[in-house]
């Protein structure tokens, strides 16, 4: 009875922790939109599977080269996940405090590197989610040549093997002169499309190791956004340009170091198993003679 007493105490009504956590994120996408102002709006759709309380995304957009950290961040909200369609459900409650085991609310705790989001909706089994949306301010430069944005919208600091990762990063409208890279997981694509009203680069990734960074750059029309300030007075198109001719020459680089370590391992295997056959038809053909 007294063991009884105290579970209520320490545990409201209503309120259970889950105590066996385990889960993994299945898949992440990324949507964000490129504002005539140089701001970009963020929305992050985090589904996660198993057993947990919830989730804490720190958001480091201070980190990174300091010529394009956004200058601020605004109007972080956080709403349920729809996991059958990845869509925006219900809102989350901004509070001071909660406990492990609720749902829909989170808390913000801000750092030098940005804000921690701690976001909690509690699940014994299956699916649920977060779709975690923010602006990101003074994204874009502009020089004189072209508009530029380069982000870290995956940053190292991820604790989580990611799965199912998409970046997709819409401009205001269409630009035929858009340029698009991506850096960090070898093995991802990434490319420009056009809808019936704007360019947008989407960028795909199966997985994304815990601490590996990936970022996007793009390279547009300085007129989509017009109202923004933040001017470089630079020419730099032919330097971006060069500069990501020698990422792509080391990023290919190292896939084929791969190709070939995992070609010389397969071929080791396969060796390996010719050799043990060989050694059982010889112990199985002395029996036989014997």
């Amino acid at each position: 009875m007294l063991w009884v007493l105290i579970s209520f105490l320490l545990f409201p009504l209503g309120v259970f922790a889950v105590n066996d956590v385990d889960y993994d994120i299945t898949q992440y996408k990324i949507e964000a939109n490129i504002q005539t102002n140089g701001d970009m709006d963020v929305c992050e759709y985090i589904k996660q599977t198993g057993s947990f309380n919830g989730y804490i995304r720190d958001i480091y957009y201070k980190s990174g080269d300091s010529t394009y950290v956004p200058t601020g961040i605004k109007n972080i909200t956080v709403y349920d996940l729809n996991v059958s369609n990845m869509s925006k459900g219900d809102v989350f409650s901004l509070v001071d405090y909660a406990n492990s085991g609720e749902t829909l609310k989170y808390t913000i705790t801000n750092n030098s590197y940005g804000p921690s989001v701690k976001m909690f909706n509690a699940n014994s089994s299956g699916s649920k989610g977060y779709v975690l949306c923010y602006t990101l301010q003074n994204s874009v430069l502009i020089h004189n040549d072209v508009a530029e944005l380069y982000y870290n919208f995956i940053p190292s600091g991820f604790e989580d093997l990611l799965k199912n990762v998409s970046v997709k990063v819409t401009l205001p409208s269409i630009d035929d002169s858009l340029r698009v890279w991506a850096h960090g997981a070898l093995y991802g694509s990434v490319s420009k499309e056009n809808s019936s009203t704007a360019s947008y680069l989407i960028a795909n990734i199966d997985y994304v190791n815990p601490g590996e960074v990936v970022n996007v750059r793009m390279t547009f029309d300085r007129n989509l956004v017009s109202y923004s300030t933040r001017i470089t007075n630079d020419d730099a198109l032919d330097s971006i340009i060069e500069e990501e001719t020698l990422l792509a020459d080391e990023a290919n680089r190292e896939r084929q170091e791969q190709r070939n370590i995992i070609i010389g391992s397969i071929v080791l295997l396969v060796v390996f198993f010719c050799l043990l056959i060989i050694i059982f038809l010889h112990i199985s053909t002395n029996k036989i003679y014997e």
